[in-house]
């Protein structure tokens, strides 16, 4: 009975944060991050300018399985973690938009057998959008969900870490 009854007042107060459809939840694998990083952050320097060099690279990380993928610069790795942590503003559920633009690399592949083909490759500065969920006792991008020209609106909520409504007995 008393476990029934807190888990309805973790419920009632926690709204939807208890129940996992917000920014920084327990929601996420703990490598649910670190395949993020994989998936969406350059590992290696070479010349991004060659669609040549960028099929190799997709080919030896073996990301050749999806037919669109966008990537930034280690260095603006960082980037991606603050969206998730006060520079970002909430979309719905768990999806933060950057409030700043990031050079965003975007391709567009084509599978071969062994490998894969850039049809399309295209580097800009765009505003992104990831999903945030907490890794580790960190809120991380856990899932990059698109890219926009726009910027945010400034009325919508700041993405933060969102504590959870679970009470220590």
């Amino acid at each position: 009975m008393n476990a029934a009854l807190l888990t309805v007042l973790v419920l009632v107060v926690g709204g939807n944060t208890a129940l996992g459809i917000a920014p920084c939840q327990r929601t996420a694998p703990n490598n649910a991050y670190n395949s993020f990083l994989r998936k969406h952050v350059l590992q290696g320097s070479f010349d991004t300018r060659r669609k040549s060099e960028w099929e190799r690279y997709l080919t030896n990380l073996n990301l050749c399985d999806r037919p669109r993928q966008s990537f930034v610069r280690s260095t603006d790795q960082e980037h991606f973690v603050q969206i998730c942590n006060g520079n970002g503003k909430l979309q719905n559920d768990n999806l933060c938009t950057s409030t700043s633009r990031v050079w965003l690399y975007d391709l567009r592949l084509r599978r071969n057998s062994q490998s894969c083909t850039v049809t399309h490759l295209r580097a800009h500065y765009k505003y992104v959008t990831v999903a945030c969920d907490k890794v580790d006792n960190f809120c991380r991008p856990v899932h990059f969900e698109s890219s926009q020209d726009h910027k945010p609106s400034s009325t919508a909520q700041t993405c933060g870490a969102i504590t959870d409504h679970w009470f220590q007995f």
